[in-house]
């Protein structure tokens, strides 16, 4: 989960991200109006509310080699804007934050 400012840097992690050949299983963006109702909603899951973007970035595989994408991607997000990048490793962080 990468958190930015403005949703115009969490497009610009994504262009980063796919043009460093690495290939998530899912990219999902949620802008500061959507992170704030579901914030508001049964679905919270932990996401800033004075954020500007959220970007989720999910990857699957063997767990040899999916460290350095996972790296990969977080340095894409910094590069980016993101002001903060959480990792998910367990499944309930996980399905929290997809919940949401």
């Amino acid at each position: 989960l990468a958190i930015f400012d403005v949703l115009e840097a969490a497009g610009h992690a994504v262009t980063r991200i796919i043009g460093q050949g690495l290939l998530p299983a899912a990219l999902e963006i949620m802008d500061g109006p959507t992170i704030r109702a579901v914030e508001a909603s049964a679905y919270a899951a932990g996401y800033p509310v004075d954020a500007g973007a959220a970007l989720v970035v999910e990857f699957d595989g063997v767990d040899a080699g999916l460290d350095d994408d996972v790296l990969a991607a977080e340095a894409c997000c910094h590069a980016a804007g993101a002001r903060e990048v959480r990792h998910a490793r367990e499944p309930e962080t996980r399905a929290a934050l997809w919940r949401g």
